[in-house]
């Protein structure tokens, strides 16, 4: 630590005008797109490091742009402030939904439709690389070009790395269909160059189509079967396609729910199964009241639960509507959370339930109420995983504002449905403010990084914010690893023959099961009992050119150190300073540590993530 006090006070300055991006604190969050105007519908994908792709139109310029922003997962913007144009080709005056995925190599690929053709809608696509690279050309790929009115187009990845992109069509003096294309990971179209087209029966107006991967490069799409006219029911189907897009279960599709009328403009929800099968569930009107139901269909396409699915509360007097399901890691049940209200939608509240693999209702016939039923109004949930339960992430009303002005929650649970944060339900987002199109989406370590619209400024901005697993703000720790080292792949340091070889921005964890950690405690640590050269494990990434003998200093995010955990709540302690020294590592002199936050893994582990300086010299 010598060689590094003379260094620290100069460099903490700097180091502050660099600090994450993502905010400790509910009431400021982060600014994402600020531009003057309507920044509007924004999607939100992460990777596999918890870094993120933030996408929305942009309407600062007149008409509307798509502009996407990537953050590293402590977020630190990539590109700059409001940012990367991706097309300011003309759109109609009224925006449609559309999609945005992370594929399995950390780019992004976005589908949405423009006018550029004409004044019809048409679908587009692109792939954009983490350094910003337009990987399927400037202007993207058309999915179609027609004369026909296209809207909300949904992706996803195949197994098989092609992407399946669907979309509704509506054809003037015709029945509606879905359409369906194929690209291969260089963009070629796959399905011929208007893919394929997807019809119902001779009065059906099929739409709000859903997609997922199932087994050997095949896709599953679910729909709302819409009968012509207006007033007629509507039902979920679903059917599972090949390669080719050929139906796998039967000729006509599955029929998920067909007692009753699904609502008007609705979407049910949609995730894979993990078994080439999905889940689905959707809510429906009974009487003066909603139900919320759940439906598994396998790989083969037959329906795991009864017919019409299992409803997933029968708790009286209480609608339940918006379920969003969780898979539950390790089990193959779900769990799904959902909006209660009474008969006259004068009281709302947040329940939760678990379904298993065999339909189920695990946490009793009533579910489990989260957020109070009372008369503060709470939105759509917004469930994510995490390793051992999840969390779930809400827009609630503001005590003593006008309706819309809302503030965002979010709570965790266990498999067993027990609240794991102190007090039950956090505020993620505090200031009062219309706040719309939320999203949510996990990252490695038990996270989750939300996106929303939010008019605190102006009529729309987008803003962010992490939370962690132990449900603070702030940075996200790195993933817990065994013992010998814990990297981030993509920004990490990796000691190589005696040599540092290094990424910048790295994150580095280390873990020595001798030492003893006392929260609250001011602790020193240190690791003389690690191999003299090297960690057991890392992945080189590159060297900066800095030989031993040489000196130089590096602001760096130092990531999760994961350290024995005596004492302490099961999921968050008094966050303690830590210094570290490698004396059998000459080249490493020392790291200062000023800054960190904690959290604790499922083996008892704390993980501290932390700021600070190293000093690399002889």
């Amino acid at each position: 630590m010598r060689s590094l006090s003379r260094h620290l006070a100069g460099l903490l300055v700097a180091t502050a005008s660099l600090s994450a991006q993502f905010p400790a604190t509910s009431a400021t969050n982060a600014p994402i797109a600020n531009a003057s105007g309507d920044q509007a519908v924004p999607k939100l994908a992460v990777t596999a490091d918890g870094g993120s792709w933030i996408a929305w139109f942009d309407g600062s310029v007149g008409g509307y742009a798509v502009r996407i922003q990537r953050l590293d997962r402590n977020g630190y913007e990539q590109f700059p402030h409001n940012g990367l144009l991706v097309s300011s080709n003309p759109q109609s005056t009224s925006l449609v939904d559309w999609d945005l995925i992370t594929d399995s190599s950390g780019n992004a690929v976005l589908t949405f439709t423009d006018t550029r053709a004409g004044g019809d809608l048409d679908v587009y696509a692109y792939r954009i690389s983490p350094s910003g690279q337009f990987l399927w050309g400037a202007n993207g790929i058309a999915l179609s070009n027609d004369a026909h009115y296209e809207a909300n187009p949904v992706v996803a990845e195949m197994t098989d790395g092609s992407f399946v992109f669907a979309w509704m069509r509506s054809v003037t003096g015709a029945v509606a269909r879905l359409g369906v294309q194929r690209l291969d990971p260089s963009g070629l179209p796959q399905l011929g160059a208007n893919g394929i087209e997807i019809f119902g029966g001779t009065t059906d107006d099929p739409g709000f189509v859903g997609i997922v991967p199932s087994v050997n490069g095949h896709f599953i799409l679910a729909w709302i079967r819409d009968i012509t006219p207006f007033s007629a029911p509507r039902h979920l189907w679903a059917q599972r396609y090949d390669s080719a897009g050929t139906p796998q279960w039967g000729t006509a599709p599955v029929q998920v729910f067909n007692s009753s009328a699904l609502p008007i403009a609705y979407k049910p929800d949609m995730i894979p199964d993990g078994s080439g099968g999905a889940w689905l569930a959707w809510h429906v009107s009974v009487g003066s009241f909603y139900q919320s139901r759940v439906q598994r269909l396998d790989a083969a396409g037959a329906e795991v639960f009864a017919h019409n699915g299992v409803e997933i509360s029968l708790e009286p007097n209480r609608s339940d509507f918006n379920p969003s399901i969780v898979p539950l890691a390790g089990t193959g049940d779900v769990i799904v959370f959902y909006n209660k209200r009474d008969a006259g939608q004068a009281q709302w509240g947040i329940g939760g339930q678990r379904v298993t693999a065999t339909g189920s209702l695990a946490w009793g016939t009533n579910g489990i109420e989260y957020v109070p039923f009372d008369s503060t109004v709470e939105e759509v949930p917004r469930g994510v995983a995490t390793s051992n339960g999840a969390m779930c992430f809400v827009e609630q009303g503001v005590p003593g504002q006008n309706a819309g002005v809302n503030g965002l929650v979010g709570f965790r649970v266990d498999g067993a449905g027990t609240p794991l944060w102190t007090p039950t339900v956090l505020t993620v987002a505090a200031t009062p403010s219309g706040k719309d199109k939320l999203r949510v989406a996990p990252v490695p370590g038990d996270g989750a990084v939300l996106v929303w619209n939010d008019s605190r400024t102006d009529i729309n901005d987008v803003y962010a914010q992490s939370v962690r697993g132990d449900g603070g703000l702030g940075p996200l720790p790195a993933s817990f690893t065994a013992y010998g080292c814990g990297l981030n792949p993509s920004n990490s340091l990796t000691l190589v023959g005696g040599a540092p070889s290094i990424g910048g921005g790295f994150s580095l964890a280390v873990v020595d099961p001798t030492a003893s950690f006392a929260p609250g405690a001011s602790t020193f640590l240190a690791l003389a009992a690690l191999p003299p050269v090297g960690f057991p494990c890392g992945i080189p990434l590159g060297n900066t050119g800095m030989a031993p003998g040489t000196t130089g200093e590096l602001l760096v995010d130092l990531g999760t150190l994961l350290v024995p955990l005596i004492g302490g709540s099961p999921y968050g302690t008094t966050p303690s300073t830590f210094g570290l020294t490698v004396p059998a590592l000459p080249w490493l002199v020392g790291i200062d540590v000023f800054s960190q936050a904690a959290v604790i893994d499922a083996a008892g582990r704390v993980g501290l993530t932390q700021g600070g300086v190293i000093h690399i010299g002889p």
